[in-house]
């Protein structure tokens, strides 16, 4: 299926190759990545301020799916005029407008997130694609595999890991049973304030205060989270700001206000 989608203050490149996602690659003038059992093929014709994104999808999805998972419902604008609040954030806004926070799937977001515990994308990439062919099922005839369901990654872990032992996910291994079978479903987290979302995703083993934050931002669509991690605390540091990382977010939350995620995304990419 192929149709088109007129879209403002988007810039694929930035949002999609950032480090906030990793089922995606760039071919030829285009994205190539799987989200939710859809592959997808987007292109961007025209400029980031205004422009038209040509979508290849199978199976078919609507346009719906497409503005909601690249989050072309929020007012950018009105984002960066709230969190330019300083040079660090004015100059990443100049350097990345367009990038957006995308609006992933929860529960592949944290286990995404727990992979990428002490390892770099092209790494945390191939465990989850791994992972994907391991565990999740070929989508039609296509060369792209769905990540895997829970049900399938509990099965496994029924069968003592069978699959999931050829990941090469080391000492993760444990964290990602841990997940598979404790983790809250995402409805658990409906009218609790982002901090309480965080700390019960603590509760699970492995998962500490980036890796929530991580999947609170990504994968619940929480834009007050801010996760930290070095190169976030060394654009901080830059700022002057000093403390321990709990210190750090208090005072980013407090700066930024309710898009700090919108912040923290164009810092990491910064």
């Amino acid at each position: 299926m192929r149709f088109f989608i007129e879209a403002y203050d988007i810039d694929l490149s930035s949002t999609l190759q950032c480090g906030q996602a990793f089922r995606w690659r760039q071919e030829g003038d285009g994205f190539c990545g799987e989200v939710d059992g859809v592959v997808l093929k987007l292109y961007q014709h025209g400029g980031v301020d205004r422009c038209d994104i040509e979508v290849h999808t199978y199976p078919p999805v609507d346009e719906q799916f497409i503005l909601s998972y690249l989050r072309l419902d929020d007012d950018l604008e009105h984002i960066a005029s709230t969190i330019d609040r300083d040079d660090l954030i004015h100059n990443a806004l100049d350097n990345y407008w367009g990038l957006r926070v995308l609006r992933q799937p929860y529960f592949e977001t944290l286990l995404s997130y727990i992979c990428s515990i002490n390892r770099n994308i092209p790494s945390i990439m191939q465990m989850i694609e791994t992972m994907s062919k391991q565990l999740g099922h070929q989508i039609g005839t296509t060369e792209e595999w769905a990540f895997p369901q829970r049900k399938e990654l509990l099965d496994d872990v029924v069968a003592g890991c069978e699959k999931l032992s050829k990941c090469a996910l080391g000492y993760r291994l444990g964290y990602i049973v841990d997940a598979v079978q404790r983790a809250p479903d995402g409805w658990e987290f409906v009218g609790l304030e982002t901090p309480e979302v965080e700390r019960m995703l603590m509760e699970l083993h492995g998962v500490g205060q980036k890796v929530a934050a991580c999947t609170s931002l990504q994968g619940l669509g929480r834009l007050d989270a801010f996760p930290i991690d070095t190169w976030v605390k060394k654009g901080l540091e830059y700022l002057g700001w000093e403390g321990s990382i709990t210190k750090l977010k208090e005072h980013a939350l407090e700066h930024y206000g309710n898009y700090a995620g919108y912040a923290q995304q164009y810092i990491f990419h910064y």
